[in-house]
């Protein structure tokens, strides 16, 4: 690890105790939260809408991964997602800048390019790679996008390193049964992806052991997607015929890949999903 000690914002999180579990094997940690961790590691209470409070958190540290904020599946007003999501962003970001930090590793979501999530906006193409075009309508995903923006100026203005994710619906093992019945009841428009929170914490190891880093965006996704039947299948009937195919082949070869493409974070970062959703359906007797 390149890094001694890294501050973890949101580290009590659901997503954040799985970062902090995978990053303490490799590094000292300490959790900025809200409200105390359950892993045996140092914990510093600060709110990331609270500027001061993140300057004191972050000072010793020399790394910052930043998870704090209202997911989408919390029911909250448009400008709360825009205080926590952006703000306590723009807020980490100069903290971590004026404390001498040099690498910064952001939590976005793939909802930041306007598709994704339940209501998704139709794909220009298929499988999205991160240079995907990124049109957000719903706050949550404008939030987001926003966070990216705000990072991108910070890694060319305060060379600040930084490594940005979109993680799909990051599934944690007690919500895989709930997830499945979603889907088989589910009419609306998705991309039917999700990647385990198990394979999403590696990511986030694996963005502080990156070497020559200025600004990087990866999505993170498994190889395969949850959708009920083929992937193609299902998104022309949700989304209509004649979806453009980046990668025809990929979905002759396995006609339940994936909509994200995660070949870049395969390729630059290493990083390598490790579930199967017909044996995680398995599992459950499905």
């Amino acid at each position: 690890m390149r890094y001694e000690k890294v501050a973890v914002t949101g580290g009590s999180g659901r997503l954040g105790s799985y970062v902090v579990r995978e990053l303490m094997e490799h590094c000292a940690v300490t959790v900025v939260d809200l409200k105390p961790p359950q892993a045996d590691t140092p914990y510093i209470e600060a709110d990331v809408c609270d500027l001061d409070a993140l300057r004191a958190a972050f000072k010793s540290h020399d790394a910052v991964v930043h998870l704090g904020a209202l997911d989408l599946a919390i029911p909250a007003k448009p400008e709360e997602f825009m205080r926590v999501n952006a703000m306590g962003t723009w807020n980490a970001l100069q903290a971590a800048h004026e404390c001498g930090i040099t690498r910064f590793v952001q939590c976005s979501s793939v909802a930041a390019t306007g598709c994704g999530d339940a209501n998704s906006q139709r794909p220009n193409y298929l499988p999205m790679d991160e240079v995907h075009p990124v049109e957000p309508i719903h706050p949550y995903g404008v939030s987001k996008r926003v966070g990216e923006i705000m990072a991108r100026s910070f890694s060319r203005d305060h060379r600040l390193e930084v490594v940005v994710f979109r993680p799909v619906l990051v599934l944690f093992p007690d919500a895989v049964a709930k997830v499945a019945e979603d889907i088989r009841a589910s009419t609306d428009r998705r991309l039917f992806c999700y990647v385990t929170a198990e394979d999403t914490a590696r990511g986030f190891r694996l963005a502080l052991e990156l070497e020559n880093v200025a600004y990087e965006v990866f999505f993170l996704s498994a190889s395969d997607g949850n959708a009920p039947g083929d992937t193609l299948d299902v998104l022309t009937e949700r989304f209509g015929a004649n979806l453009h195919l980046r990668k025809p082949h990929l979905y002759e070869e396995n006609p339940r890949a994936s909509a994200i493409d995660n070949e870049r974070a395969r390729r630059v970062l290493g990083w390598e999903p490790t579930s199967n959703w017909q044996e995680l359906l398995a599992k459950l007797g499905n």
